[in-house]
């Protein structure tokens, strides 16, 4: 189950909208935050989340040539949030953008504050791309306004980011104003921005607790993982448990490995192994009959070739 409550704030020192989202989350599996921007360092550069994801930055649309400044943020004094200005185009042209991946993890959501100016973007909506900004699809039910004239808690159920994100190298959110601002531009401030997941569970094919990346027969349930000749080929995978052969070659396709015919043998397999000069399988030993002063071969129960004469 996941609740998400938007609060709305007034600040009397400025006269700035504040919106919220956050997330108390409940997940099956333990949650993690994969990314996240808190500017108290003042930059741009991810403050939190995954290895992969602590040089990601946040920035604005690919036109924007203003200055990124850091002003108080949700706490007040000694708290930061990234601000911009001159959100002065037209309607879903504008945004803050973000970058991340998501490699491992499932079930993701996010979190977010934004302050607007009296003369800033009061809407906006959350986008996503999976296609390294081709695309973007609007998320469900992430439309975020900001009203000036009247001040009311809103609620915004499930912000979770589509299954299509999980697991992904790379990730685009675009938090895009959709109603253009005033003449004048006004300013944008984002803050605590934290994209969370639980851990994709480890793949197990046969379901013997092993996960498959670990697992030395992933498609036959073996819990004990025995290896009687340490090739890392479980015994009931391996075409020879009882010789090393971890590229398990079978020449022949006979189901028994070439090291098991080359070592031992099996006479009547239908394969010719090493010390063999033929197999007929279950014709072995079966005579032929030559002909008059002819020869015919068979091969014998030991696999060796006889020849017999015809009468002259």
């Amino acid at each position: 189950m996941i609740k998400k409550i938007a609060y709305v704030f007034l600040f009397s020192s400025f006269p700035f909208l504040f919106l919220i989202l956050s997330s108390k989350i409940v997940h099956a599996t333990p949650v993690t935050t994969i990314a996240g921007w808190n500017f108290e360092d003042q930059n741009q550069i991810a403050d939190s989340g995954i290895a992969d994801n602590l040089s990601r930055t946040i920035s604005r649309e690919g036109g924007y040539a203003g200055p990124y400044q850091y002003f108080t943020g949700d706490l007040g004094s000694g708290d930061y949030a990234v601000s911009s200005n001159i959100w002065v185009g037209a309607a879903n042209t504008q945004y803050w953008q973000i970058e991340f991946s998501s490699f491992g993890y499932q079930s993701l959501t996010v979190s977010s504050k934004q302050r607007s100016s009296l003369t800033g973007p009061k809407n906006f909506i959350l986008s996503y791309s999976i296609d390294s900004g081709l695309s973007w699809v609007d998320i469900s039910g992430s439309s975020l306004t900001l009203i000036t004239d009247n001040w009311d808690t809103i609620t915004i159920n499930n912000i979770s980011l589509p299954p299509e994100c999980d697991n992904k190298d790379s990730v685009y959110l675009r938090w895009l104003a959709t109603v253009g601002p005033s003449a004048s531009g006004g300013a944008n401030r984002i803050d605590d921005i934290v994209v969370s997941g639980a851990l994709v569970p480890p793949v197990d094919t046969d379901s013997d607790g092993i996960p498959d990346s670990e697992d030395n027969c992933p498609t036959i349930s073996n819990a004990n993982q025995a290896d009687t000749d340490g090739d890392n080929v479980g015994d009931v995978c391996d075409n020879c448990p009882e010789d090393s052969n971890a590229d398990q070659m079978d020449s022949d396709g006979d189901g028994v490995g070439d090291i098991c015919e080359t070592t031992t043998g099996i006479c009547g397999d239908g394969a010719i192994d090493s010390l063999e000069q033929c197999d007929d399988g279950d014709q072995n030993g079966v005579m032929c009959v030559p002909g008059y002063a002819d020869n015919c071969n068979y091969c014998d129960t030991g696999c060796q070739i006889v020849t017999l004469s015809g009468p002259y």
